[in-house]
């Protein structure tokens, strides 16, 4: 009887702690499930913060300090960038600057009641001055050094790395580029004339037009190298 009456007090309390057990697994699982949903719903959150946060873009594009100056905005002394853009060199594939970019909430305007007015000059003012850049480049004097020998240029184009001053050289390779490129920097007027125009953006059309000119001047005086000759040895 004794042994009965243990058995039906033992059977519940080993039935209890099962109930137990199980209940504890069950808010393991639940807080488990919790922390998985809250950090999916962090996640989410951030994503949504991300897709729906403004863009630059979306307000005015951000511009550099002399930009927004001409705009009629100053940038604080000790702002510092809201980005970074990396720009090539026209003319140089491999040299490339940066350009300190601010956004619009950045700055403040230095005189509301003519800001948009010296919007409205500055951008009259920038496609002048490219306007005028590439009259310039169509109608400059071009000069070169006529004459000289293929053991000349090859020294010449050895001694510049083919004329690239400021880029990564690398190893030296003789061939009609590299000639072409030793012609250019070094017997034309081309380094001289290149200087009294701005290198960034603004002045690519220019650019290109002084490059095509010096490159037609150079295949002209020194056929031997222009593109499509058979290489020099």
């Amino acid at each position: 009887m004794l042994t009965q009456k243990l058995a039906r007090e033992i059977v519940p309390l080993e039935t209890t702690r099962e109930a137990s057990r199980s209940d504890c697994g069950r808010r393991d699982i639940t807080e488990r499930r919790n922390d998985s949903n809250a950090k999916r719903d962090a996640i989410a959150l951030e994503r949504l913060d991300i897709i729906c946060a403004p863009q630059p873009c979306d307000r005015e594009p951000m511009r550099t300090r002399a930009q927004w100056k001409s705009l009629g905005y100053r940038v604080p002394t000790k702002a510092k960038p809201a980005d970074i853009e990396w720009y090539t060199v026209p003319g140089y594939r491999s040299v490339e600057r940066e350009r300190h970019l601010f956004s619009r909430a950045q700055v403040y305007a230095i005189d509301l009641a003519t800001a948009e007015k010296r919007a409205a000059s500055a951008a009259k003012a920038l496609a002048t001055r490219i306007a005028n850049m590439e009259a310039a480049m169509e109608t400059v004097d071009l000069t070169i050094v006529a004459g000289k020998t293929r053991d000349q240029i090859y020294d010449l184009a050895f001694a510049t790395h083919g004329g690239n001053y400021q880029g990564r050289v690398g190893d030296f390779h003789w061939s009609n580029r590299a000639a072409r490129n030793a012609i250019r920097h070094n017997l034309t007027s081309y380094e001289q004339l290149w200087a009294r125009i701005n290198r960034g953006p603004t002045a690519s059309e220019a650019y290109s037009i002084l490059r095509r000119r010096v490159d037609e001047l150079v295949d002209a005086t020194y056929p031997q190298y222009a593109e499509g000759a058979p290489e020099v040895n």
